[in-house]
């Protein structure tokens, strides 16, 4: 995310009329020394956002007007009298990037990970100069502030992008959060914040598919792995076909996968998705358990699907009499038996037989 210094760099440039702007007027601008105004536009160019160019023996600076650039650049003119850079740097660009809909502060913390007494201070600051209102326990952005969820979603995307484009890649972004993002490329990454995912790694978890187009990663600091959980949110977000639907079929009842289990990590996905995660792995469980009579979406027929998952050593009928799915009837049914059970147990250590005849007559017969 963008610090004070960095947005106060951007403000200045902003301003003025210019299109490129020699170092030292800009250092004399923001009462900054001309080596600590050389260090913020180095870290900026580097992240393209402004660009550089020698004009004799001067060093000029320009904007570069990306996304985030345009956003803020339309912002700190049309608000000139407000300080952006006090008030949205760091970790204020992360609470306003979950601000597109009314929220609390516990919400905001859980979503940005930050301490609830720092989303309050935040949030109490905004609030003071009118950016943020505040109804009952809900934060929301006033109406004419409405576009710095534009902005600080745009840094987040272009942050990504170039992260990922450092290690050589250009890769189309499927989903991300202020955090994380996933997202297809050709190349093959090692660093140990990007987790391979997708259709390529179902073979690591005893699902061996015979297409794999592309690589797939997420960046992410919550995982240390891809759990197959994971796995299945991560292919719907891929892919939403019937094919990748049936991926995750083949992996859910691989691994006997709980629906419960299921929901909690479509959950997380779901914040920023525009599928329905939860309403899908839900479905994905219930066509499972119902031997494919239970469906509302596009999915094969069960002969069809048996055929396929017994080609890859799996075994979906089992997946009926499985505990995790077994509805209540069946539940009724064991109990019932286990009571036989016990009965039968009890008759035998009372010394009688299941008709209340006496053991020891029925065996002398």
């Amino acid at each position: 995310m963008l610090s004070q210094s960095d947005l106060s760099l951007l403000t200045a440039l902003a301003a003025t009329e210019e299109e490129h702007v020699p170092l030292q007027e800009l250092a004399d601008h923001l009462d900054w020394s001309e080596s600590h105004t050389a260090r913020v536009v180095g870290r900026l160019e580097s992240r393209d956002y402004l660009t550089t160019r020698r004009d004799g023996r001067r060093k000029c600076v320009a904007l570069v007007y990306v996304h985030p650039v345009e956003a803020f650049v339309d912002l700190a003119r049309e608000f000139d009298h407000v300080d952006f850079p006090d008030l949205i740097a760091g970790s204020a660009l992360r609470i306003l990037y979950y601000l597109d809909s009314d929220r609390t502060a516990t919400e905001l913390a859980e979503l940005t990970e930050l301490a609830r007494a720092t989303v309050y201070r935040r949030l109490d600051r905004l609030q003071s100069v009118g950016i943020v209102r505040k109804n009952h326990s809900r934060f929301a952005l006033t109406d004419g502030f409405a576009p710095l969820v534009d902005f600080a979603r745009a840094v987040a995307t272009h942050e990504h992008r170039i992260e990922v484009r450092t290690r050589g890649v250009e890769p189309p972004l499927i989903w991300e959060t202020a955090d994380e993002y996933l997202f297809s490329c050709q190349s093959e990454l090692t660093d140990e914040l990007f987790h391979e995912t997708g259709p390529g790694i179902f073979e690591q978890h005893g699902v061996p598919l015979l297409t794999r187009n592309r690589n797939h990663y997420i960046r992410s600091e919550r995982l240390t792995r891809v759990t197959p959980a994971e796995l299945v949110c991560h292919t719907l977000l891929i892919d939403d076909s019937a094919r990748h639907r049936s991926y995750c079929l083949l992996l859910i009842a691989e691994h006997d996968l709980e629906q419960s289990t299921l929901v909690d990590v479509a959950a997380h996905y779901d914040r920023e998705s525009e599928l329905d995660l939860c309403d899908l792995v839900t479905q994905l469980c219930a066509y499972l358990s119902s031997g494919g009579d239970d469906t509302a979406m596009q999915l094969p027929g069960w002969d069809e699907f048996e055929t396929m998952a017994t080609e890859y050593g799996i075994y979906p009928g089992d997946v009926r009499t499985n505990p995790i799915y077994t509805n209540r009837d069946d539940e009724d049914n064991v109990s019932e038996a286990l009571e036989g059970v016990t009965e039968g147990i009890t008759d035998i250590s009372e010394g009688r037989t299941a008709d209340g005849e006496d053991l020891d007559e029925a065996l002398d017969l």
